[in-house]
């Protein structure tokens, strides 16, 4: 099979419906995860909350927020074939390497983890189509 633009807009498009079926989960079915689990994680987040550096915290914010704005960006410029997508998705995907680990860590259930891992396995995807194949050529195309 040739990729094609329609199977790589597609990738993208059921990466991103991952996602957001990923965040449904998390948010809307919280009895996935163990409650003794949830109450363990929500108490420590009051306590880290009561204890914690408000500069800390608008720094993990102001992270999350700079991440959510560039991760769509990049989203819409693979979507649109833009040239500066493509190197702004490596980023981001190593990017990762570092702010997770100064984030803490993540509580989160079998279904959100396994649902979370396609969609990056399907955007790894995604983002090896558009530097190793002939979808590539629609990246080198200047804007009319």
């Amino acid at each position: 099979m040739t990729p094609n633009p329609q199977l790589f807009r597609g990738l993208i498009l059921i990466s991103l419906g991952c996602l957001i079926a990923n965040l449904g989960i998390t948010f809307l079915v919280p009895s996935l995860i163990p409650e003794p689990l949830r109450l363990a994680d929500e108490n420590y987040m009051q306590s880290a909350a009561e204890s914690g550096s408000v500069l800390y915290d608008l720094l993990q914010l102001l992270i999350i927020a700079g991440l959510l704005v560039a991760s769509i960006a990049a989203f819409i410029g693979m979507f649109l074939f833009k040239p500066w997508a493509r190197p702004l998705n490596v980023i981001l995907a190593f990017s990762s390497f570092i702010i997770w680990p100064l984030l803490g860590y993540n509580l989160a259930s079998g279904w959100s983890q396994a649902i979370s891992d396609f969609a990056l396995i399907i955007l790894g995807g995604v983002i090896a189509m558009s530097y190793f194949s002939p979808i590539s050529n629609h990246f080198d195309k200047k804007d009319d």
